[in-house]
């Protein structure tokens, strides 16, 4: 069996989910890695998926910050490391990663 090659987003999934697991409240957010993209998204009891936020891969260490609009995704503008974009959505945009 090949051996898969980890994308970047997979290889820093463990960053978002520490940082989900020590914070109150967030449990019922996901980390779903795609290509250079981590997605945050919660499930509910029927199985429908709610996007929350999104990084994309800048830099080795610099990613963007994106959030969910009705067609699709928008660009913040905000960059920094996952740490930095996870504390300004708990501080900033606290109403964005609540359970739906």
């Amino acid at each position: 069996m090949p051996h898969k090659t980890k994308t970047k987003a997979e290889m820093s999934k463990g960053t978002v989910e520490h940082f989900l697991m020590e914070r109150e409240g967030l449990s019922h957010l996901k980390v779903r890695p795609r290509g250079d993209l981590l997605t945050l998204e919660s499930v509910d009891e029927f199985e429908n998926i709610y996007p929350h936020a999104r990084f994309r891969k800048k830099s080795p260490h610099k990613w963007s910050l994106e959030m969910p609009v009705k067609n699709g995704w928008e660009t913040t503008f905000i960059e920094g490391t996952l740490v930095d974009l996870m504390e300004t959505l708990v501080k900033q945009f606290p109403w964005i990663l609540t359970s739906r």
